[in-house]
């Protein structure tokens, strides 16, 4: 057996060796133990491949040549890919047992791969026990996706061929596995540039689809039989590559002049290479100057013309030397998006981005990718990471986690006992903030007593906190004999004890009425109460949502109302800002900034703020609305408790446990039967 051989092998039975014992070793520790086998596996397959089947020596020299050999593989992308993600694994996570099981159900396709490849390649069996890897796919999601993997190996003849003509933008790609074969669940929405959520669509596949451009898809229709229901499914027969032309005379129009793209036989030639081959336009800026031109000749032998090769001549020349806007072309190279390169656009060249058609807002993206945004665009992490070289960008990378620890986990302070995948943290902290734009100085990170926070977040927070104390700190005058008097004549019906209690004390020593509940408490009920009470005022009722506001327009019958988001409410073009009274509902789903700048932008005597902290949090950092009732005036804060929704005591009960998390929810949702299996008693009419 050849060295090379008998390496791949090794390694293949030490995978083995934990997926046989992960019973003992908890499925946590095995997953552990594999990946820190896969970098070193798939580097060894890459070498077998490069040798074709050959004897070869396991250097460095010869495992990087591998690598670079395989990416210009169409065939073995899914290897080439692999690598990337594991290599982003060992200088980006965390390795702990949860984590390690996360990311080997998201390796699990490649595995299952790299054993179909080598046993059909090289004849060499391994990873032979790969399926005894538990998935934790549910019983039911099994039998329905058993089924539909049936249908897709039917014959075409079989199903009803659908006349789709449109182009789609892949949303997501969820891979399923029966009988060690995979198969794909993909989600599409049509290439437009404001395509609503609502509009996707669910489709079915055994072919692997880019998720990176537009595509066109052959898609046919047929059904399964699941809970003794017919329940229709698309199949997606075909596809290609069809990236809009609009996109690609949009992105052009970033590099300079050049003459109509798209429609001809280099566009044609172009899309049929990306599909075949697998590499994407970001990786044609990264390939060996030989493999590029074989390519380039490869399209312009059959077409008469060469624009677009043109303008990717003019960005791998930016890319390869590593010039200003390399970055920006890589990522809006790697997810061709019309809408977002659109927002680039500049009016005249950027001399700090080699003249690139941008706007100096992408300055920032460009030198700190991995913690700096597009204009109005987020990438992925994981799209940067794949698209951007992160090597020397560990300071960028340290600064997203201490961001993402407080926009996602609400942690405005980061202890440094708690940082393990990082080392050198104050070199970190201080190569990235002299790093930083000298007019952004709120992305700072600063230091405190052995905490690390976002200089901007801080200062927000003190800055709401602030302002809603100095409201709490005089109420209105008269105003408890007010509501008194108005409780004793209106014909508005008060429906509670609770309500008429709180609404005599919200504003008689402040301005600010912080007013907490539950679900089903009668939040938007007490909104109403308060502004028939200020029926003659000006009243403007804000949230974050749509769906938010339709609901206040429904519950609130005073007059002189306003309804808007808070997106609205705060856009440049809204100038009416001054009111009696404001109303933010839902505050806990709004962040520290947007609360800020309408407590700037405003003008008002009042201020209602309605919420419930158990609720769904601000998707960006948003603390103030669960910290501020420790600090400001007693009196301001109200909390509602008595539900109305339901008088079923056994309820009450489950929804007070589920609020509180308390251990022994499991057990009342068995005893009263609130959680039961899914069966065909969901179509009976009750």
């Amino acid at each position: 057996m050849l060295k090379i051989d008998k390496q791949i092998e090794a390694i293949g039975k030490v995978i083995n060796t934990n997926i046989e014992k992960q019973n003992l070793l908890g499925r946590g520790l095995a997953s552990q133990n594999v990946i820190a086998q896969l970098r070193n596996f798939v580097e060894h397959i890459a070498l077998k491949v490069y040798s074709s089947g050959g004897e070869i020596d396991n250097s460095y020299e010869n495992i990087q040549t591998a690598l670079a050999h395989i990416k210009t593989k169409g065939q073995l992308k899914f290897l080439d890919r692999f690598h990337r993600l594991l290599q982003i694994t060992a200088s980006h996570y965390t390795l702990d047992e949860e984590n390690s099981e996360r990311l080997m159900i998201k390796y699990y396709e490649y595995l299952l791969r790299i054993r179909i490849f080598l046993k059909n390649n090289f004849s060499i069996d391994i990873l032979r026990n790969l399926e005894d890897y538990p998935l934790n796919q549910d019983t039911s999601l099994f039998e329905y996706y058993e089924k539909i993997s049936k249908k897709l190996k039917e014959p075409l003849s079989s199903r009803n061929i659908l006349d789709y003509n449109d182009r789609y933008y892949i949303q997501k790609i969820k891979p399923f596995f029966i009988e060690a074969e995979i198969f794909y669940e993909v989600t599409f929405t049509r290439a437009i540039d404001r395509a609503s959520k609502f509009d996707r669509t669910i489709a079915f596949t055994q072919h692997e689809i880019l998720h990176n451009y537009a595509v066109k898809l052959s898609v046919s229709k047929t059904h399964i039989n699941i809970l003794g229901k017919q329940m229709p499914i698309q199949i997606i027969d075909n596809w290609e590559v069809s990236i809009r032309s609009c996109e690609l005379n949009n992105f052009a129009d970033l590099i300079g002049e050049h003459p109509k793209l798209g429609g001809n036989r280099e566009y044609y030639e172009l899309m049929r290479y990306i599909k075949n081959s697998g590499v994407i336009l970001s990786e044609l800026m990264e390939l060996p100057e030989e493999y590029f031109q074989i390519v380039k000749n490869s399209i312009a032998e059959k077409s008469n013309v060469q624009h677009f090769l043109k303008v990717l001549d003019k960005c791998r020349t930016i890319c390869q030397n590593n010039l200003p806007g390399a970055n920006i072309i890589k990522y809006l190279l790697y997810k061709v998006n019309n809408r977002v390169i659109k927002k680039q656009r500049g009016d005249q060249p950027c001399d700090r981005l080699s003249n690139l058609i941008l706007k100096y807002g992408c300055i920032p993206f460009d030198e700190m990718p991995f913690n700096s945004s597009l204009l109005n665009h987020n990438p992925k992490l994981f799209h940067l990471l794949d698209s951007i070289d992160s090597s020397n960008r560990q300071h960028e990378l340290f600064a997203r986690f201490i961001k993402n620890n407080t926009e996602m986990r609400g942690m405005l302070y980061t202890p440094k006992k708690e940082i393990e995948h990082f080392e050198n943290l104050e070199e970190l902290v201080e190569k990235y903030n002299n790093s930083l734009y000298f007019k952004h100085t709120h992305r700072r990170i600063e230091t405190y007593k052995g905490h690390f926070f976002i200089k901007g977040y801080e200062e927000d927070t003190f800055e709401i906190v602030n302002e809603l104390i100095k409201l709490s700190s005089g109420g209105t005058k008269n105003y408890k004999n007010s509501v008194s008097s108005w409780l004793e004549t209106t014909t508005h019906n008060v429906d509670c004890e609770e309500k008429t209690s709180a609404l005599k004390l919200l504003f008689e020593n402040s301005k600010v009425a912080l007013i907490y509940g539950a679900a089903g408490t009668g939040k938007s009920t007490m909104i109403n109460h308060i502004s028939n009470f200020f029926k003659e005022k000006k009243k403007i009722f804000l949230a974050n949502t749509n769906p938010a506001v339709d609901n206040l327009k429904r519950k609130v019958t005073a007059p002189n109302c306003e309804f808007k988001t808070l997106t609205k409410f705060l856009s440049k073009y809204n100038t009416s800002t001054n009111y009696d009274l404001i109303f933010v509902d839902e505050s806990s789903t709004v962040s520290n900034s947007n609360m800020l700048e309408m407590v700037n932008k405003a003008s008002y005597e009042l201020l209602v703020l309605v919420g419930d902290i158990y609720q769904i949090e601000s998707i960006r950092f948003g603390n103030w609305f669960s910290i501020v009732k420790s600090f400001i005036n007693k009196q301001s804060v109200f909390e509602l408790t008595k539900p109305y929704r339901s008088n079923n005591d056994n309820l009450l009960t489950y929804w007070e446990r589920v609020r509180n998390i308390e251990d022994n929810i499991i057990e009342l949702s068995s005893k009263k039967q609130y959680s039961v299996t899914l069966d065909e008693s969901i179509f009976e009419n009750l």
